[in-house]
């Protein structure tokens, strides 16, 4: 635990970075290994964007007397602030070019094997190595690394199925009969 005057300065030096910055992400970053969390770090300082996990109370305080003050009652739950200082998109670009990177992991639990399909010219080596891998162009494709074999259970599978299924009939139903919508009238 921080003692006071840790907190103090650490508050100080959030918001003199808040108040030299012209745009701040607030991100939450529950679940991310510490592995993740140091390449979302290094990711950042080489995009010059100040990155810091700060509790719900300090960084409440450390946004005050600054731009970003309108922000404080939204900061809930583990975060992370991420301050751009010179390109205003910066920060949200690397929150979001992250996120992108690491959220196929979430679909691990929806299938049997996984895939990575991309192109020849594609850099291979940033893919984890025990997924599988597909490289195609328009006209061929090849399997270069078969994907670990992760069966459902029997409860996900007719879960998974089921919604697969209604998703589909609604579609279907969709082009059949489409909905009555915005510049559409009975009379037509």
């Amino acid at each position: 635990a921080l003692r006071l005057e840790d907190k103090k300065a650490f508050v100080k030096e959030i918001n003199a970075v808040a108040g030299e910055s012209i745009s701040v992400v607030a991100a939450e970053y529950r679940g991310l290994s510490v592995a993740e969390m140091t390449e979302l770090r290094k990711e950042a300082r080489n995009a010059g964007v100040y990155l810091r996990v700060v509790k719900n109370t300090l960084a409440r305080r450390a946004v005050e007397g600054t731009d970003f003050e309108c922000m404080k009652e939204t900061l809930s739950g583990p975060i992370l602030l991420a301050f751009g200082k010179d390109d205003p998109g910066a920060a949200a670009r690397v929150i979001k070019d992250f996120a992108a990177d690491h959220k196929w992991g979430d679909y691990l639990d929806y299938a049997d094997a996984f895939y990575f399909a991309v192109a020849p010219d594609f850099p291979m080596e940033i893919l984890p190595e025990d997924e599988g891998l597909i490289v195609a162009d328009r006209y061929h494709g090849e399997v270069l690394r078969p994907a670990i074999e992760r069966p459902l259970s029997a409860a996900r599978r007719k879960a998974v199925m089921i919604r697969f299924a209604r998703t589909g009939a609604a579609r279907l139903q969709g082009l059949i009969d489409p909905p009555i919508g915005v510049g559409h009238s009975l009379d037509q």
